[in-house]
């Protein structure tokens, strides 16, 4: 009886160790595409900054700006009227 009572409790810690890990390894951000325009006197990094702040992205505007620019093809600059997809990680619990 009790050694099943031992492993009735190593079970149950088990598990419960279990559900706390995974819940813990749930990523608290969700990756969401934004269209921008670009206008004139805009840079990429200014668009970046602005979005991030805008969607609350807490990276680094630069670590934006670089995925965006694979993301657009972009080799070095950008143009008034041109469409362009910005990836942003956003809180998870915003997204509805």
């Amino acid at each position: 009886m009790k050694k099943f009572l031992i492993a009735v409790i190593f079970i149950v810690l088990a598990v419960s160790a279990g559900c706390y890990i995974a819940k813990t390894l749930e990523p608290d951000t969700k990756t969401i595409t934004v269209p921008a325009v670009v206008y004139a006197g805009d840079t990429l990094d200014g668009i970046c900054i602005r979005l991030a702040e805008q969607y609350g992205d807490t990276r680094s505007y630069k670590e934006i700006s670089w995925y965006a620019q694979k993301k657009n093809n972009i080799e070095r600059y950008i143009y008034p009227g041109q469409k362009l997809y910005i990836d942003l990680e956003v809180p998870a619990a915003e997204i509805k």
